[in-house]
């Protein structure tokens, strides 16, 4: 207790360096914390709005599909055992059949070649960004009519309307041509243009008589809880599942997407170590001052009978306090700032640079508790280990020197 009472004392004799260093520490964790709340933001995003393009969470498919996306390497559909799989696996939020086809599109006037994606229209709200858009779905809800939804920009580069009809034409099951007319019942609203120009969706049953093949799909679009936990439901799934399917997360399906999020991961360690440095070298010039100032007190304290790890302990005891209160200080200054930018922050500016990144140009800060504790702990353990050394220096003062000095 005398040790801890010392410690106080000795941090508010000269209160101005120790109020600017509590400030540097605090701004500096408010700045990290909000950066990592914005990137993580940003992260959360550009994954939710890529994975409800196509992927999802994860796929089911057959052995050789994701090497060999063809007809050939198709999954039996409905299937029964999968299909109670998926409603009783507690993780699952969300799962749909897909059956997904190149085509060559034939407007009156323009050909282009788009990417068909045959979907289920009562479920597939759940995985997609047409949860956003429900009505244009309903559309599509009976198999028997040969209805196709087009992307805004796709419907102005094919110099089409809604209401016109277009003939797709691909290969079906045994490699010949196949060709069908599609009526246009609605045009879907990217957040990308790419997105409305790159895709189509019709019912699974219109693309299957495309394709000859009355049962089946592609791959099933499995959407999860928390897209970054996926190890453990991967592992009941495999056990399930058996030899003829396996699953394929989010990670395999978009290496680039994955990379991008890997990279903001390091931007945000980089510049947590530049915080950490000048925090480091701000602490030890504090401590280093302290000492010095205090030399012929700890000569006499040591000459009292003080072992040398007491003088240690104290100057750490004080380092530690500055630390506590400067990183409380700055935790609690960034959940101020950051729960009132939750409803989402616009940044029309860099509109277009965002979405080249995959992101919508409103980001939603979030600011993650374990992302606090971690940066906060390691704060805590550099401030600790920097301020070491002018603790040991301390400590090796002999008395009569230290007090001579004075």
């Amino acid at each position: 207790m005398l040790h801890l009472t010392l410690a106080w004392r000795n941090i508010w004799r000269n209160q101005q360096r120790s109020w600017l260093l509590l400030s540097a520490i605090a701004l500096g964790i408010a700045a990290t914390l909000l950066m990592t709340a914005l990137l993580r933001g940003m992260s959360h995003n550009m994954l939710e709005d890529n994975l409800q393009i196509l992927p999802g969470h994860l796929q089911i498919q057959a052995p050789a599909y994701f090497q060999d996306p063809s007809l050939q390497h198709s999954l039996r559909w409905p299937n029964t055992d999968l299909l109670e799989l998926l409603e009783a696996e507690p993780a699952v939020t969300g799962w749909t059949p897909r059956l997904v086809r190149q085509v060559m599109v034939q407007s009156e006037r323009v050909n282009s070649a788009l990417l068909l994606i045959g979907v289920d229209p009562e479920r597939d709200a759940m995985v997609s960004f047409f949860a956003e858009q429900p009505d244009l779905l309903r559309k599509l809800v009976d198999p028997n009519e040969a209805k196709v939804l087009l992307g805004r920009s796709a419907v102005k580069r094919l110099k089409t309307a809604v209401g016109r009809r277009i003939v797709v034409t691909t290969q079906d099951h045994r490699g010949d041509l196949a060709e069908s007319g599609l009526t246009v019942v609605g045009q879907f609203v990217g957040l990308f243009e790419s997105l409305e120009n790159r895709y189509a969706f019709a019912h699974i049953a219109t693309v299957q008589r495309l394709t000859g093949l009355a049962s089946s799909a592609s791959f099933i679009a499995v959407k999860t809880e928390d897209y970054s936990t996926l190890e453990g439901l991967g592992k009941r799934l495999a056990a399930a599942l058996g030899p003829d399917l396996h699953f394929i997360s989010w990670q395999q399906l978009d290496p680039y997407l994955q990379g991008i999020l890997q990279l903001m991961n390091a931007v945000v360690i980089i510049w947590a170590i530049i915080v950490f440095i000048a925090m480091a070298f701000g602490l030890i010039n504090a401590m280093a001052m302290a000492v010095f100032e205090r030399t012929a007190e700890f000569g006499l304290v040591q000459a009292l009978g003080w072992r040398p790890s007491q003088v240690v302990w104290v100057v750490m005891l004080e380092a530690m306090m500055l630390l506590i209160i400067g990183i409380s200080a700055g935790s609690l200054l960034a959940w101020a700032i950051a729960l009132p930018m939750q409803g989402g922050i616009e940044f029309d500016l860099f509109a277009e640079g965002l979405k080249a990144f995959g992101s919508r140009p409103v980001l939603y800060p979030t600011l993650i508790l374990k992302d606090v504790i971690i940066i906060d702990a390691l704060v805590l353990l550099c401030g600790l280990l920097a301020s070491l050394s002018p603790a040991l220096s301390a400590c090796r003062l002999k008395p009569t020197d230290a007090i001579r000095s004075a």
